[in-house]
């Protein structure tokens, strides 16, 4: 069986091989490129866990209780956590990280060596360029009112940026890593400032290829331009080039324990004045493959500013047996989330105020989310451990209980172990052993790559099985028309979440604005005035005007609306039911021509230009309101269902002089309740009159190809 990697790859090189020849699959292509660039990224990660260690993570704002899990897990309780430095034995508690301070970088305790390296004892884990950029992104989006940039503007710094692409592509960056970056962004904004998946396209593929310092000026875009933040990933993505892009690096103990065999500052565990630490120039030794390159001379601070975690040998076995256990500082949680680590998460005091628990409940959440299958009914991952600085024991609020609720609301399983006396402590340590296991990782693993298959499959879904090709349609409209019906309550907050944004419509009337804007007088004639006279070549229709790219920005607005499940639950609909629905629209609005009838309603564009974003969006709100059944003549519309008689949307008879008014009109939630039964009847035609028709030009040869690729 081939890696899901290929099938990947080749769904790709099917998207760019016949997207010239479908004007509806032109419409998706950058769209679809763009999520399978995410998808690739997530299947790196997959990849990436099945040669990881086995991992116990430890999560804790309290420096006590973090150090009372390690010695309850490693030395049985006792003081003495012995790892090995070289030719040194040392005491983790006490010459390394004494509990008194969190450290500033993770630590991973191991049973595994590291490379020898005569003077280079400590083994350095060293973030990537994205590792560096995701931060700065939502730590940007974090504050009270970002700045977040017009797409013209965006569209015209990618044009600049374009000139610069190199001949070679640059280390440092992939597609994927980018596009982990670009859904980064998509998290932190809201829906109507999603950026057009053409541009995120664009700079992706764009990105491998631009130098550090341009690379730099593309992820800017992400969080406002702001210098400061600009600079920061510049520094820290320069440390790495210097360093010949290695993931990681031998460097010399003094970083962590000076001569006297003391904790030194300024790099594991900084002073308490972080501005006073020491920079001095280090020497470290860079590997590849395990294997020693070149020594580089760094600034410690640099050096730092780039090292994911500090990897420390344990000198002796410990009950977990190959587990390795990481000391995770609160802020780098999410980077952990981001790659599907670790296998279990120990807590114990979560939060140190009550401005922290939602933060730190939502952090929890995505760790559940991202590293585990939604239909796991193994043992909980997420555990808390009671340990003798429990606030329960000397507190009278109890926070982390608060935390646990809100997990619970969200439907996440959570267990608690007791960490206290030495019959609890043997326990615990059998519980991870158990828990954290190799038959438990595969089975996580193949849960993983599932749901990713899974993903990859609910894509081309529309593309692979077209509407004309549905085995009983009128089944399946009947289905969903019934499911509207029971969330009729909910009718006005779903039509409002098919409207495209007014806000994505004014960016993209910006776009085309600035795209069709005149050039100067002189250089807008190229004429030959000697060269012989041709027949009139026919106009080429302009795939950039307005029109056309609106209906294409609707169409991918809702192909994404499909995937957003917290949409779909608030909605009180499931995933696929807002799949079909959105279908059914996207097909209908092909079949009645709807970007034809955006395109004569927009037709003079330099009369009235402030307007056309107005006029745009009340066309398209006529579409999802009416379902194309506005310019039809009420002889010509389906029969009402619930005003006997008359044809949908028919207007309410209407008082005159001439008649004797006998009785007051018809109440507005009748009113209401005849517009919603009757839109759900035109729903309901509109999905018959599909299933007839595919508005899908793509030939079976190429269908057949995709389905090919999907099954393998």
């Amino acid at each position: 069986m081939k890696p899901f990697s290929t099938t990947i790859r080749e769904l790709e090189e099917w998207i760019q091989s016949n997207r010239s020849h479908s004007s509806t699959l032109q419409n998706e292509a950058n769209s679809l490129l763009g999520r399978l660039a995410q998808f690739a990224a997530r299947q790196q990660k997959i990849d990436a866990l099945a040669h990881a260690p086995l991992t116990l993570g430890l999560y804790s704002a309290s420096v006590a209780g973090k150090a009372h899990l390690l010695r309850t897990l490693l030395a049985q309780g006792l003081d003495h956590i012995t790892v090995q430095l070289g030719d040194k034995s040392l005491n983790y508690l006490r010459h390394i990280n004494p509990p008194t301070a969190l450290t500033a970088l993770a630590v991973r305790l191991t049973s595994t060596l590291p490379p020898e390296v005569e003077n280079y004892p400590l083994l350095l884990n060293m973030l990537s360029e994205d590792q560096l950029a995701i931060p700065l992104v939502q730590r940007y989006h974090a504050r009270g009112e970002p700045r977040l940039l017009s797409e013209s503007a965006m569209y015209k710094k990618l044009s600049t940026l374009q000139k610069q692409r190199q001949k070679q592509l640059v280390p440092g960056m992939s597609r994927e890593q980018f596009a982990a970056i670009a859904h980064s962004y998509q998290q932190q904004v809201h829906s109507e400032h999603y950026p057009d998946d053409d541009l995120l396209w664009q700079m992706t593929e764009l990105a491998p290829w631009l130098t550090v310092n341009d690379r730099a000026t593309l992820l800017a875009l992400f969080w406002g331009e702001e210098p400061t933040l600009t600079q920061d990933w510049l520094e820290q993505a320069q440390v790495l080039h210097l360093l010949g892009g290695a993931e990681q690096v031998l460097a010399p103990a003094s970083l962590i324990v000076d001569k006297f065999l003391l904790p030194a500052e300024g790099f594991l565990v900084l002073p308490e004045q972080a501005h006073t630490a020491e920079n001095i120039d280090v020497i470290v030794c860079t590997l590849r493959d395990g294997k020693p390159l070149t020594h580089v001379n760094v600034a410690q601070q640099s050096l730092r500013r780039v090292c994911a975690e500090v990897v420390l040998t344990l000198s002796a076995t410990t009950n977990l047996g190959e587990i390795d256990i990481v000391d995770i500082p609160r802020h780098e949680q999410d980077r952990y989330t981001a790659t599907l680590q670790p296998d279990i998460l120990m807590v114990c005091n979560a939060v140190e105020s009550s401005l922290e628990v939602v933060p730190v409940a939502s952090t929890l959440n995505r760790w559940l989310e991202q590293t585990q299958s939604e239909a796991d009914e193994g043992l909980p991952r997420l555990i808390w451990a009671i340990t003798p600085y429990d606030p329960r024991f000397t507190q009278k609020t109890i926070l982390d209980n608060d935390v646990q609720h809100l997990l619970t609301q969200a439907g996440k399983k959570w267990g608690t172990l007791q960490a206290l006396e030495s019959h609890s402590m043997h326990r615990l340590q059998e519980w991870l052993a158990s828990a954290i296991s190799p038959t438990n990782r595969r089975v996580r693993h193949q849960a993983l790559q599932n749901r990713l298959s899974q993903d990859v499959q609910a894509q081309f879904a529309h593309i692979r099985t077209a509407s004309g090709q549905a085995q009983t349609p009128a089944q399946e409209a009947e289905t969903l028309i019934r499911t509207l019906q029971s969330q009729a309550a909910r009718q006005g907050e779903l039509l409002d979440q098919l409207t495209l944004p007014r806000e994505m419509i004014r960016q993209c009337w910006q776009r085309c604005e600035q795209q069709h804007r005149p050039l100067p007088m002189l250089s807008a004639f190229e004429i030959d005035l000697f060269a012989v006279e041709k027949d009139p070549v026919p106009t080429a229709i302009d795939e950039n005007n307005f029109s056309r790219q609106l209906h294409k920005r609707w169409i991918n607005y809702l192909r994404q609306l499909g995937y957003r499940k917290h949409i779909a639950a608030q909605l009180g609909l499931s995933a696929q039911e807002i799949q079909a629905l959105c279908e059914l629209l996207i097909d209908t609005s092909y079949r009645i021509d709807l970007g034809s009838e955006l395109e004569k309603a927009l037709q003079h564009r330099d009369s009235h230009s402030s307007l056309m974003p107005t006029c745009a969006g009340n066309i398209l709100n006529d579409f999802i309101g009416w379902l194309g059944y506005q310019n039809v003549p009420q002889e010509n519309r389906p029969p009402s269902r619930i005003n006997k008689g008359q044809a949908i949307f028919s207007p309410p008879h209407q008082a005159n002089a001439a008649m004797r008014l006998t009785q007051l009109g018809e109440r507005q939630a009748q009113g209401n309740a005849s517009y919603l039964y009757d839109w759900l009847v035109a729903l309901y035609v509109r999905a018959i009159e599909n299933s007839q028709d595919s508005q899908w030009d793509i030939g079976e040869d190429q269908r057949g190809n995709l389905v090919c690729i999907l099954k393998q």
